[in-house]
């Protein structure tokens, strides 16, 4: 199953720390959405941002084209994010 890249901190800014540290800087835009999903046990709450990629290596990501996103199986959760 693929997903969109996932991390629960407390601030989406300690997140470009996070990946300076791995050698890649990112640029985080303004929240985008919030979305919620319900599980039977518990209720998520998903705060999505958009960031751009500005150097490092990221050999080991995968890179989908948009249009091929709704082709690949994902959890029902990461399904509900638009973008």
């Amino acid at each position: 199953m693929y997903e969109y890249p996932q991390f629960e901190e407390e601030s989406i800014y300690s997140l470009e720390k996070m990946f300076e540290d791995m050698g890649i800087i990112i640029e985080i835009d303004q929240l985008s959405e919030t979305y919620q999903h319900v599980f039977s046990h518990q209720k998520w709450l998903m705060d999505v941002h958009h960031a751009r990629y500005i150097s490092g290596d990221i050999s080991r990501w995968m890179k989908v084209v948009q249009h091929d996103i709704d082709k690949l199986p994902m959890a029902v959760a990461h399904r509900k994010i638009k973008i």
